[in-house]
C-alpha cells in the first residue's frame, strides 16, 4: 500500500483548499494510506473542512512560522520519510516541499497541483503594487527565481486548466511532459438546496423581487479585484435604481471595501456577506454572477454559479 502525505498550506475554506479535501476524499483507501499536513495551526484550520475529511485518514499540524527555518527544514523531513508519495498543493508548501525535496538523500515522488497563475507573476496593477509593497527583494528572488530552481527536481505537476500549464511551461520553465491537466470538478450530490433558507434572504438582507441582484462569491482579497466590481456597480446603479450588489465571502481587508462602498453612496446597496454555509442559497438569489478576478485557473465558485 502506498503511503501518500497530502501536504496544505492551511485547511481554510477556499477553492484550492476543498478541491485538495474532495481529492482525498475519493481516493481509493484499500491502495493508498493518506494523511494530511497542515502549515498551520489546528486552532486556525475550519472545522467544517475539516470535518469532510475520512476518519481514517490522519490530519497532522505543523504551524510552520513558529520555529525558524533551520528547525521548519528538520521537522518537515521528518514527515516526508515516512511516505512514498508526497503531493502539494499552495504556494507555501510548494516552495518547502520541492526545497526539502532537493535537499532529502533519497528524492520522493513529489507531485504538485498548480491551481492558477502564482500571485507574484499576475499581470495586474494592483496586484503587482500590493506585492511590491509587502514583500521584501528576499521574498521575492525566493518566489521568483529559487522556486523554479526548486521545481525542476519535482516529479509531476497537475495543472487545473491549460493556461495555468502554460503559466507552468513559460513562466516556470518546466516541462511539458512532467506536466498533467485535470480539470476542477463539482460533486454535485453535494449541491444541496434549502428553499426555506433562501426565502429567508430577502428578509435578511432586505431585498425585493424587483431588485436585479448582483453578486460574487469567493475571498474579498486584492488578488480578486473587488475594487472593479464595486466601481463597476456604481455605474450601473446610476443607470438601473433598483440594482443591489452581493459579495459573498470572507474579507481580507474589511475596512477598506467598507470605505470604498461608503466613498461610492453605496452602502444601502451593497452587502457584505461574511463567510457563510448557505452557498447555493446565496448563489441562487442572484441574477449576475460576476469574477473580476486578476487570474484564475478554474475556480469553483465559477463553477457552482454555473449549476444553480
Amino acid at each position: 500500500m502506498k503511503k501518500i502525505l497530502f501536504v496544505i498550506d492551511s485547511l481554510k475554506k477556499g477553492g484550492a483548499n476543498i478541491l485538495t479535501v474532495n481529492v482525498i476524499r475519493l481516493m481509493n483507501k484499500k491502495e493508498f494510506d493518506v494523511s494530511v499536513l497542515s502549515l498551520s495551526s489546528e486552532k486556525t484550520d475550519d472545522n467544517f473542512l475539516k470535518s469532510l475529511i475520512p476518519s481514517n485518514v490522519k490530519i497532522f499540524h505543523f504551524e510552520i512560522y513558529k520555529v525558524n527555518i533551520i528547525k521548519r527544514i528538520k521537522i518537515l523531513k521528518r514527515y516526508f520519510c515516512k511516505y512514498d508519495i508526497i503531493h502539494s498543493c499552495l504556494e507555501i508548501s510548494n516552495i518547502y516541499c520541492s526545497l526539502i525535496n532537493i535537499l532529502s538523500l533519497k528524492r520522493k515522488n513529489l507531485i504538485i497541483t498548480i491551481h492558477g497563475v502564482d500571485g507574484i507573476f499576475i499581470d495586474d496593477n494592483e496586484v503587482k503594487k500590493y506585492f511590491n509593497s509587502n514583500l521584501s527583494f528576499k521574498g521575492k528572488l525566493l518566489f521568483y527565481y529559487f522556486q523554479n530552481i526548486l521545481f525542476k527536481y519535482c516529479y509531476k505537476f497537475i495543472a487545473v486548466s491549460s493556461s495555468t500549464k502554460e503559466f507552468l511551461i513559460e513562466k516556470r520553465g518546466i516541462s511539458t511532459s512532467k506536466i498533467f491537466v485535470v480539470y476542477h470538478g463539482l460533486l454535485f450530490a453535494e449541491l444541496i438546496f434549502n428553499e426555506s433558507k433562501y426565502k429567508e434572504l430577502y428578509n435578511k438582507y432586505n431585498i425585493s423581487r424587483e431588485n436585479f441582484i448582483i453578486g460574487y462569491l469567493g475571498r474579498l482579497s486584492i488578488g480578486k479585484n473587488i475594487a472593479a466590481i464595486i466601481k463597476t456597480f456604481k455605474i450601473i446603479k446610476e443607470q438601473f435604481g433598483v440594482a443591489k450588489l452581493l459579495l459573498i465571502g470572507d474579507v481580507e481587508k474589511r475596512e477598506e471595501i467598507e470605505k470604498l462602498i461608503y466613498d461610492f453612496g453605496l452602502t444601502d446597496d451593497c452587502i457584505i456577506t461574511g463567510y457563510t454555509e448557505f452557498v447555493s442559497e446565496h448563489l441562487k438569489l442572484l441574477n449576475l454572477f460576476v469574477l473580476p478576478s486578476s487570474s484564475e485557473g478554474i475556480p469553483l465558485s465559477l463553477l457552482e454559479a454555473m449549476f444553480w
